[in-house]
């Protein structure tokens, strides 16, 4: 197991419920992907439901960290 002083860490800065930034100790080009339910059902029924799809797909293929 990682020691505190070796773990991987992703910070998520978000401000008046929008994602303001991304921060990582992780080394490379990592992918951050948002699922914003809010921004989808104020677009369309298509956006939520390609928001359901991207969720269900990262609880599938991701481990949960938060």
């Amino acid at each position: 197991m990682d020691s505190p002083e070796t773990k991987p860490v992703i910070t998520v800065y978000v401000s008046g419920g929008v994602v303001q930034a991304v921060y990582t100790s992780l080394p490379g080009d990592i992918e951050v992907n948002v699922i914003d339910f809010d921004n989808a059902k104020a677009e369309s029924e298509e956006a939520v439901t390609e928001a359901e799809e991207q969720l269900e797909t990262a609880e599938r293929e991701q481990r949960m960290i938060y």
